[in-house]
Parts: structure tokens; sequence; C-alpha cells
């Protein structure tokens, strides 16, 4: 559930544009072994991709429209730019370009392990819940992912490839444009309380000295769906989707995770960020808890754009546990 998205597309209507099996097959030959024998089965369809595994040792990505293809060209750059500077896996790139029908795909070799999340996404079965871990393991992965999310925030900004910059500035207009897009397609869904409540909230929060930060490297959408671990080695085994990676607030990573893991991993994660002496600026903790909290309004608009009733419900229902009473 990315918290940042910049771009709201609510005309756009994207039509199916999924690729033939022998398509990718054709795609794919030149770079793995025996492309003929191997099964192909589309695993998933997130925000801006579908994905597809093939074999046991290969995944592709495909953007399921054109707005998409800068993203994942992004995804490519930043996951080759990344290779060995953090401790944890990223995708390995083997070829990226055009299909024969037209349609851009990125091909790289699957990382072991399983979507450690609380949140629904992608095949079930492939999902570990951090409450099924002991407490002990529990802890130990929290601090893992603290670790990670502190070396990805101190890769010196100049050495990033060129990356989108987004400073207090520019964030605090795309969320009046959201708050804008909210009024114009949500409200009339919501309680009208709910909706004068949004409308103070935000006015309490989009003020100068509360994005007041210093931008650093960001993943982007740094939550348990793109976090791989490993069951048997009890580790985190692989970071994925770097498609929304840019110089901002550091806030937005930290929100992701405690969208998803909840108080507990807030606990450890400033524990952690204490011991090793990282400060964060005095307005760090509201602009995380705003992130967290329009959580359904980003929901709400997404369901509205991609004309998706699971999304736009659900969106709905957040807002009336964090808004309503």
């Amino acid at each position: 559930m990315p918290v940042e998205l910049f771009y709201y597309r609510l005309l756009f209507h994207r039509v199916d544009n999924s690729p033939d099996f022998s398509v990718i097959r054709n795609f794919v030959a030149p770079f793995i072994e025996n492309p003929g024998n191997s099964v192909i089965f589309n695993i998933a369809e997130g925000w801006n991709n579908r994905i597809y595994q093939i074999g046991k040792g290969y995944m592709l990505k495909t953007p399921l429209d054109h707005e998409n293809v800068r993203q994942l060209e992004l995804e490519v750059r930043i996951s080759r730019f990344l290779q060995g500077m953090i401790s944890v896996p990223v995708p390995s790139f083997l070829h990226y370009g055009r299909m024969e029908d037209g349609n851009f795909a990125a091909l790289y070799r699957r990382l072991a392990g399983s979507n450690i999340t609380n949140k629904e996404y992608g095949r079930q079965e492939d999902r570990v819940k951090p409450e099924d871990l002991e407490e002990g393991a529990r802890r130990e992965f929290f601090r893992d992912v603290s670790r990670i999310s502190m070396k990805i925030m101190s890769i010196p900004v100049k050495q990033v490839p060129e990356i989108e910059r987004k400073c207090g500035t520019v964030l605090i207009k795309h969320y009046m444009d959201m708050l804008q897009l909210a009024r114009d397609h949500v409200f009339n869904s919501i309680d009208r309380n709910s909706g004068i409540r949004i409308e103070s909230y935000f006015k309490d929060v989009l003020k100068p000295e509360v994005f007041n930060f210093t931008p650093c490297f960001i993943h982007g959408d740094l939550g348990g769906w793109n976090i791989l671990y490993d069951r048997e080695a009890m580790k985190i085994s692989g970071l994925l989707d770097w498609g929304n990676a840019s110089v901002s607030d550091p806030a937005m990573d930290y929100s992701e995770l405690v969208y998803d893991y909840g108080n507990e991993f807030s606990k450890v994660f400033m524990e952690y960020m204490k011991r090793n002496g990282i400060k964060f600026d005095n307005s760090f903790g509201k602009r995380s808890d705003f992130y967290v909290r329009i959580s359904g309004i980003i929901d709400a608009l997404y369901g509205i754009e991609k004309q998706d009733d699971a999304y736009l419900k659900h969106g709905l229902a957040e807002i009336e546990r964090t808004f309503g009473h």
C-alpha cells in the first residue's frame, strides 16, 4: 500500500494488455535455460505491474499500462545500483526491453523466501505473519528491518542515480491535491462529519514547519509485502519493488512498516535508532502518523481510479475507522 502516489489518473481506463505466454517465452529465451520447458504462471497483479513466475528460478514484470513503464525502468536502474550496497539481496535484472507484442518487460532471478506481512497480498500460501514467529525471532526480525532501513537512509544522496527528489514543499502540494481529489470523488461516499475531520486534520499537518525534514534515499514502499523472509534460516532474504524509490521523507518508509507491523515494531525501531545515535526531526512522528492515517483515502482513490470495488470498499472502511466517530 504505497503511501506516496504522485499520479492519480481518475479518467484513465486501463485495457487488458496482458501478454500471451508464447510472447513471454520468446522474450526470455536468450537468458534462461530450457525456456521451452519452463512453466509460466501469473502469480500477482500489483498496483503497477503483472508478475509472472517462469519455472522455479525466474520472475518477469510487465507494466499494467503505459504510465507505469517509467516506474519499471526506475526499478531496474535502482536495483542494479543497489547490488552489494545493502546486506540483503535485491532483484538481479537480466534483461529489460520490449516484447514482440509491444509491451515492456523486465526479467530477473527469483529471490527465495516468503512475504512477511499482516496484509493480504499475492499468493497467501507464500505469506508469513510476524505473529506466527516466536517472540525472540519476531523481535530479531524487527531489529533486522530497522538495521536495513537505517542502511537505506544512510546511502549518500549524491551517489544515487537520477531519481525524483521530493522536498517538504513538494509533498505539501501533493497532499493538498490529494485532499481536493478526496473532496471531488470520496467525500460523497462518507459521513459528512468524517469529511470535516479529514479537512481539519490535513490543515493541522500540512504546514512548512511540520514538513521541514532533510531528504534522504528511501525505498518508497517498504511494507512487509516487499520483504522476503527465509523461514528455515529465520532471516530476511530479499527486498523487492524499488519502483517507488526517491529522495524524500524518511518518515515514509517507517510509516509503511508501522502500518504493517504495528506498535511492537515501532518500539523496536526507535530503540534501535537511539542505540545507534540516529536522531530524527521533531515532526518525524507527526508525519509518520499522517502517512498511516491517510491510507484509507489512498486506497479509496486507487479503487476509483482502477474501478476496483474491493479497494474502494476497503478504503472507505479505513476512512470510517480512522476519521469516523
